[in-house]
């Protein structure tokens, strides 16, 4: 069980960046610099007062090339760690390549490591035939690769968590909802946000003052009650993931920024 629980933290940071898109009529990005090349996020995650694991995010030094376009690559890493690293491993790792133009996803991949379980999945999104194919391998077997049609504006983990980086909250209101389509492990979801303005936010790196925004997700059996996620992001030119609370069927589940580098507006955080 804690190595599901473990897991499960990992793709909440994922899944509550990639919940965050532009308002209808905002369809261009503001800032491409609110992030940086060579950027690296660190991260706690947990649940209750417990701390099970970490994780670190890390967009590459230069822009990669990937089909005649150069793209953001990013790549998430999670794991256990202490005591509960020992008995209940989780290694997983999520990455994926990004137009640097239209901020689309052209390329994604996943290797997974939870105890005996192992999953690798290569995901590629053609725009040209209008499909995303995806080819897996779970246990160290095959399987048959698997197509599904790309609807218009569609957007995954990675592809998600730059959009985040680029909004222009200022000309966001508190109440105003965002709604959007997703992609994730094989679902289409029509997802929305709720912003709900600023407030003062003590974190491990400061206390800061942040935006503080609702992910609307459809109903499911991992989180649970009415608005279960809340995100904070930092209210600067960076905008970074400061925090994230979500009730899920385990527990109150958090993930915590802890340490950064190589951001584009500031210092290093020691």
């Amino acid at each position: 069980m804690e190595t599901v629980r473990t897991s499960f933290l990992i793709i909440l940071l994922s899944l509550s960046l990639s919940s965050f898109q532009q308002k209808e009529g905002y369809s261009k990005i503001t800032d491409r610099d609110k992030f940086n090349l060579g950027e690296e996020l660190q991260f706690d995650l947990g649940y209750g007062w417990f701390t099970l694991g970490k994780a670190d995010l890390k967009v590459a030094n230069t822009l990669v090339p990937l089909d005649n376009k150069s793209c953001y690559e990013v790549e998430i890493k999670g794991r256990t760690t202490g005591l509960l690293g020992t008995f209940s491993k989780v290694d997983d790792a999520w990455g994926g390549f990004v137009d640097h133009e239209s901020m689309l996803p052209l390329s994604a991949y996943a290797d997974l490591q939870e105890g005996k379980y192992q999953r690798k999945e290569d995901i590629q999104y053609d725009y040209e035939t209008g499909e995303i194919r995806i080819d897996m391998i779970k246990r160290q077997k095959p399987k048959p690769t698997k197509y599904y049609p790309i609807e218009e504006e569609l957007y995954d983990l990675i592809s998600g968590y730059l959009k985040i980086r680029n909004l222009d909250y200022s000309n966001m209101n508190i109440g105003d909802t965002v709604k959007f389509k997703a992609f994730y492990d094989e679902i289409y979801y029509d997802l929305g946000v709720l912003y709900e303005g600023i407030e003062t936010v003590k974190t491990p790196v400061g206390k800061l003052k942040a935006h503080r925004i609702i992910p609307i997700i459809p109903k499911n059996k991992i989180f649970t009650g009415t608005n279960p996620i809340v995100a904070w992001i930092s209210a600067d030119p960076n905008q970074l993931p400061l925090k994230i609370e979500a009730n899920m069927f385990f527990g109150h589940a958090f993930v915590e920024l802890t340490n950064y580098k190589n951001i584009k507006y500031g210092p290093n955080f020691n």
